[in-house]
């Protein structure tokens, strides 16, 4: 098993807060997506893939999340923000899986911003801005009230739907984040040594990792982590570069 690192376990309680989102279970995301897209092909495609995750078919679940429709709402439409959006993240794991089948494991950091719609809106869209410059995603536990839509309008309310001047982050819905880094309150950077291994149903490992708790922007985050570990020091700096404006 991967040695957990707890150098920073910094927790600024005065600006944290619980991570309160529903954890819903997989049968109710897609009864919900069914709904909402009225779609019944792709949700039996979709909980096919998913059950028959242990032995992962690749080209065929990434040809499901491939075929997500577009919303017939027109103003989420003109938002630009999808059910596909929402679990964009399928592809990294998708890309992680097969890693992981020919034994290779990238020695790059990863960093997972763990965020709850129920922090000041404020806040959120400073998150927003900066993981858009590192493409690191914005992370929460489950759907805003357990409703598909109710999470698209506020993620909508945090980027914004003009093209031109909207945020250019990315949302995940992963509740094995929180439950792999032991994570109960938000927000809280987490930076792995190395690319996340992929989570399945009979194991989820824990990497070596740093994670920074409270209200701090992402470059004070990983700047901490620079100096707590030489190692890091270095795979940190051009991400940091970026966050900073330095070319």
């Amino acid at each position: 098993m991967l040695r957990i690192l707890t150098l920073l376990m910094i927790v600024i309680i005065s600006s944290g807060v619980n991570a309160e989102e529903t954890g819903p279970s997989v049968d109710q995301v897609l009864d919900d997506a069914k709904q909402w897209i009225d779609d019944t092909d792709i949700v039996g495609d979709f909980k096919k893939a998913l059950k028959d995750s242990h032995n992962i078919k690749i080209d065929s679940l990434n040809k499901t999340l491939g075929k997500m429709p577009e919303i017939a709402n027109k103003s989420f439409q003109k938002a630009k923000i999808d059910i596909q959006k929402l679990l964009q993240q399928g592809n990294k794991v998708v890309e992680a899986a097969k890693s992981e089948i020919s034994g290779e494991q990238k020695d790059e950091p990863e960093i997972f911003i763990l965020i709850s719609m129920t922090m000041p809106k404020d806040v959120l869209k400073t998150y927003a801005v900066q993981s858009a410059k590192i493409q690191a995603p914005l992370v929460l536990r489950g759907l805003v009230g357990g409703k598909m839509r109710k999470t698209q309008q506020a993620i909508v309310d945090i980027l914004g739907t003009d093209p031109d001047t909207s945020i250019k982050a990315s949302f995940a819905i992963d509740p094995t984040s929180f439950s792999r880094f032991e994570v109960d309150r938000v927000p809280a950077i987490i930076v792995t040594e190395n690319t996340l291994p992929v989570c399945t149903k009979a194991n989820c490992p824990v990497p070596e990792h740093y994670a920074v708790y409270g209200d701090v922007s992402i470059s004070y985050a990983l700047n901490l982590v620079s100096r707590e570990s030489k190692k890091m020091k270095e795979k940190l700096k051009p991400i940091i570069s970026k966050l900073e404006g330095e070319s």
